[in-house]
């Protein structure tokens, strides 16, 4: 007893799946390929191998004092010297203190995890809220302190006039919320009224 029913379920099984397998054949044949493996380039791959780096990286936190910190790069890679885990290109870090802001600008700086600290080695620049613009060629970061300490004779040009140091100790002073700069070893300033 064929019914018209039972007819129609039988070509439909035949047909119903080879209108499903030529859409697929439709959609894989005539699809654009975005991307695939002969559009990557294998030599930048052996690059990132050979030289594994972060590029642009950014990262911000909070001092226990209620300041903040601020730090990006140009790129970050692992450190070719022992004693420092990463080292840091094109370094820029930024100090906030209630409204007072200090800004350090350098080339090289190393990153050590287990001493928690941050060289920035070369020529550095460091501004503070805007009237205090320094050089040196080092600078140590105490990151859990959040204190900044020259490494080099430094020169500034402050808003009472040129000053030179040996060295420079920068502390947040909690009490009014403002960064605390000490000079030391020989400190010579030239006073403009």
């Amino acid at each position: 007893m064929d019914t018209g029913y039972s007819q129609f379920v039988r070509w439909a099984k035949v047909i119903l799946p080879l209108v499903a397998l030529s859409l697929l054949a439709t959609l894989f044949l005539f699809a654009e390929r975005t991307s695939g493996p002969e559009g990557f380039p294998l030599a930048r791959l052996d690059e990132l191998v050979r030289d594994p780096k972060l590029t642009e990286p950014r990262f911000s936190g909070m001092f226990g004092d209620r300041s903040s910190i601020e730090v990006s790069a140009r790129s970050v890679r692992p450190s070719a010297e022992p004693a420092w885990d990463m080292e840091v290109e094109g370094i820029s870090l930024a100090v906030t203190a209630d409204e007072n802001r200090m800004t350090v600008v350098g080339g090289l700086a190393l990153i050590s995890g287990q001493r928690q600290q941050l060289d920035v080695r070369g020529l550095s620049r460091l501004s503070v809220n805007d009237q205090y613009s320094i050089e040196t060629l080092g600078l140590s970061f105490d990151l859990p302190k959040g204190t900044l300490t020259s490494t080099e004779r430094l020169e500034a040009r402050t808003p009472f006039g040129a000053l030179e140091a040996g060295k420079m100790h920068v502390s947040v002073d909690t009490d009014q919320q403002s960064f605390r700069l000490e000079f030391t070893g020989g400190v010579e300033l030239v006073y403009t009224p």
